[in-house]
């Protein structure tokens, strides 16, 4: 736990963190007590067994302090290992315990302060939880008034909506600030100032609201509830004169109303083909933003749209057979949209926001265009003649083009294109262009047969030779004020050489180059 706005003099001031329970403690929390005090509210008791008729245990945070100086408060601070989502449930609950001072008991015993306000329907005794992703920047708050015992009025019952509400509400609003002028000694003039909520500093965006029950929402510079890392809670002393001595108990702290939203999801798809001429296919998916399986728990908060159309045809079909020419073309086409149900990094969701709002939809909407072509030629067959054997049945010709569209709730618009072409010619003469230069050793003895038999290579074995060009067009315009822009591009070309030579049966020579 950690202390807010504790003294410095701790010798006098203790604040402490410990729990009750209806077995260590029976006298002070005994769950079978007709004593409203003592009784946790009803549906917080422990299980009863149906056969023993016994009770589970049942135990609660206490949050003690000795001596809290007015407008001072305690608090104990949780952290989760992993940021809690709580976007997709509709209330927050705990029920909250006051202590009694005038109880002849424990309380009395230890000198509990009284903290209810006579003849009103108010308290010194201030509860506060706070929900927060980082240390003090960002936060919720709820704080309620203390009263004696498991009071009804203590229960914390707060729906999302109203601090998401209360959050959008702020949105557009302006912070009156007073700038005090000085001239000298003394006040000359005051100013005041008025700032935006969502341009002005975070130490000044911090607003409270005050609700029917007597609860206060607070909104500190830009919570939400969809990332909760720290849970605060504490009480206050709104004493002006008093010091404050005693304890509350904090018991099943929970959220509930689950979003039970229905969802679809559908996958549509269809191919047609056309003998060998070609054929296509077009694949449609739509998935809600709530749509889930049976491994997760809520869905991906994405409304979305997919869709897909590919294609090929075989333009070699419409030439003649004799020619043996393979000129296979390609396309895809891909379309997908992602509309989400939340803000981005936040928990407001799109649909509470104002009609005159809605146009931030647009902005937060993900969409991506893809489209590429490309087109390949090439020889399936190879000719009786040299000339073609050798140069044209070997080369193989390609050109590609790509485009992408897209935008997100960071990019206006960004675009991609480029342009590749390649150029390949494989040349395999084989192994057989040998020469036996010392075939005339043939009649030496013993080695001269085996002299003779040996052989060179006069003329490679393979020759390949390929070469890429690549242009690509890359622009980006951000949704930062200034719009910013970026805009590049770029030409490539690629050359790759490589040669085989087999100088001997034995000797393989390889020559490569790359530029």
């Amino acid at each position: 736990y950690d202390r807010e706005e504790i003294p410095v003099d701790t010798l006098l001031t203790h604040f402490d963190v410990s729990v009750i329970n209806t077995e260590d403690n029976p006298n002070r929390y005994n769950q079978e007590s007709a004593d409203p005090y003592a009784a946790p509210p009803t549906g917080v008791r422990g299980i009863q067994d149906p056969i023993t008729g016994l009770r589970s245990k049942e135990q609660s945070l206490v949050l003690s302090t000795e001596n809290l100086p007015p407008g001072y408060a305690v608090s104990a601070r949780k952290q989760f290992y992993e940021v809690k989502d709580m976007s997709h449930y509709g209330t927050l609950k705990m029920f909250v315990h006051g202590w009694d001072p005038m109880r002849a008991n424990y309380e009395a015993l230890n000198n509990f302060t009284r903290y209810e306000v006579a003849g009103t329907d108010s308290s010194n005794l201030e509860f506060f939880l706070r929900l927060t992703k980082n240390s003090e920047e960002d936060y919720y708050e709820i704080r309620k008034p203390i009263f004696p015992g498991w009071d009804p009025r203590n229960e914390l019952k707060i729906p999302m909506k109203d601090l998401l509400n209360f959050k959008i509400s702020l949105a557009d609003s302006t912070i009156l600030d007073t700038v005090i002028v000085q001239s000298g000694t003394g006040t000359d003039s005051t100013v005041y100032q008025t700032f935006s909520w969502n341009t002005s500093p975070k130490e000044r965006q911090y607003a409270t609201k005050r609700m029917a029950d007597g609860s206060t929402l607070v909104v500190h510079g830009a919570p939400t509830i969809s990332q909760v890392k720290y849970l605060k809670a504490g009480f206050r002393n709104l004493s002006q004169t008093e010091e404050m001595t005693g304890e509350i108990w904090m018991d099943e702290l929970r959220v509930t109303d689950v979003e039970q939203e229905i969802a679809t999801a559908a996958t549509v798809s269809a191919t047609m083909q056309f003998a060998d001429l070609g054929g296509v296919t077009v694949s449609l998916e739509k998935r809600d933003a709530d749509f889930h399986d049976a491994q997760t728990q809520f869905g991906s908060g994405n409304n979305s749209i997919s869709a897909s159309v590919s294609g090929n045809v075989n333009l070699n079909k419409f030439l003649p057979e004799s020619w043996g020419l393979n000129i296979p073309v390609n396309s895809t086409y891909r379309y997908t949209q992602r509309q989400p149900k939340f803000l981005p990094y936040n928990d407001i969701r799109i649909q509470d926001l104002d009609p005159s709002l809605r146009d931030t939809l647009a902005s937060v909407t993900e969409l991506t265009q893809n489209f590429n072509w490309n087109i390949n030629l090439s020889k399936r067959s190879k000719s009786d003649f040299w000339l073609p054997k050798y140069t044209i049945d070997n080369l193989t010709l390609t050109l590609a083009n790509a485009q992408t569209a897209s935008q997100s709730a960071t990019i206006a618009k960004q675009t991609n294109s480029s342009v590749t072409g390649a150029v390949k010619y494989n040349l395999n003469l084989g192994k057989n262009f040998t020469i036996q230069p010392l075939s005339f050793m043939s009649g030496f003895p013993l080695v001269g047969e085996k002299i003779s038999a040996f052989t060179l290579g006069y003329l490679p074995s393979a020759f390949n030779f390929n070469m890429d060009g690549v242009e690509s067009n890359n622009f980006s315009r951000s949704r930062n004020i200034n719009g910013t822009e970026t805009e590049s591009n770029k030409l490539s070309l690629k050359r790759n050489v490589a040669v085989d030579w087999p100088i001997m049966p034995t000797m393989l020579a390889r020559y490569t180059r790359r530029m």
